[in-house]
């Protein structure tokens, strides 16, 4: 279960740098995190997004992981999370 960001309102407290949804409503289409390649947080991202597919206040429709090389101006292939 994800942290809740304030007691009692069922919201979490970890948020992806990008999220497209329908404001007050359960319309939750995706939700992208963006991380450097290197980064030694991947599998926990992948985890959270997995969470916002199937945590009942979320249920995002899709979850995308974009990872970067830094340095350069390339990305990796994007990989979409599936939950388990």
């Amino acid at each position: 279960m994800l942290p809740e960001s304030r007691p009692g309102q069922g919201t979490a407290n970890v948020t992806p740098n990008i999220i497209i949804h329908r404001r007050r409503s359960r319309r939750n289409l995706v939700a992208i995190e963006v991380k450097p390649s290197d980064s030694t947080d991947l599998a926990r991202d992948r985890q959270k997004l997995r969470r916002y597919q199937t945590e009942p206040h979320l249920l995002y429709a899709f979850a995308v992981l974009v990872t970067y090389r830094n340095g350069t101006v390339a990305f990796d292939p994007i990989e979409r999370v599936l939950a388990d």
